[in-house]
């Protein structure tokens, strides 16, 4: 589970504990957008349970500060100002260790807000590229109507060999998707998409 070490945010994940609270029911005839456990659980419905393991946790702040333990401190606390809840979700293929999508969700108080996250994720991500293991990273932006922040595109090596590890860190308003995929190629589109779809499940509507 070395790669879980050189990847930003993922690598908290070994560290939490799942919460397994769940999204409340709407009343009759009334379609309410859905809390995080239950976007997640839905995404995670979408792999078969025979070939995955799923794991999901609540992220608190010290969490996430914790992910961005490469910068420096004053970055960190502006990049946690207007935090308010994330939930995280992995999916790790039973026979293949290293093959995994990890989903973070996350909510802040503000546009603003959800943006510095962003900006401080970006150099948290690139603060790891030296370790040893990246053999290439690439960094695109993602400047769309419907969503601002960036893909991360990076070649690994571990003892059994080289692979891809590729993330979606995206806003659109006050929310944040993060949607990471190692050992399987993957399109920007096709990662975009995911963040799209996870984003109108949780009902933050396209501008």
């Amino acid at each position: 589970m070395q790669v879980l070490q050189r990847f930003g945010l993922a690598s908290l994940l070994l560290f939490l504990s799942a919460c397994g609270s769940e999204a409340p029911e709407p009343a009759p005839g009334v379609t309410l957008p859905l809390e995080m456990p239950a976007v997640l659980d839905n995404f995670a419905s979408t792999y078969d349970a025979e070939i995955w393991l799923r794991r999901q946790a609540t992220l608190e702040s010290p969490g996430l500060e914790a992910g961005l333990h490469d910068l420096d401190e004053a970055v960190r606390a502006e990049a946690l100002q207007g935090f308010k809840e994330a939930r995280i979700l992995t999916l790790i293929e039973r026979a293949q260790s290293n093959h995994m999508v990890i989903v973070t969700l996350l909510k802040w108080d503000s546009h603003a807000a959800a943006l510095r996250y962003v900006d401080a994720e970006r150099l948290a991500m690139a603060a790891k590229d030296g370790n040893q293991g990246v053999e290439s990273a690439e960094y695109r932006d993602v400047m769309k109507d419907d969503l601002t922040g960036f893909i991360s595109d990076k070649e690994l090596r571990d003892m059994f060999g080289p692979y891809g590890a590729k993330s979606a860190v995206v806003a659109r308003g006050a929310t944040l998707v993060e949607v990471t995929i190692l050992a399987e190629v993957v399109t920007d589109d096709a990662l975009l998409e995911k963040a799209r779809g996870l984003l109108g499940a949780l009902g933050v509507p396209a501008p």
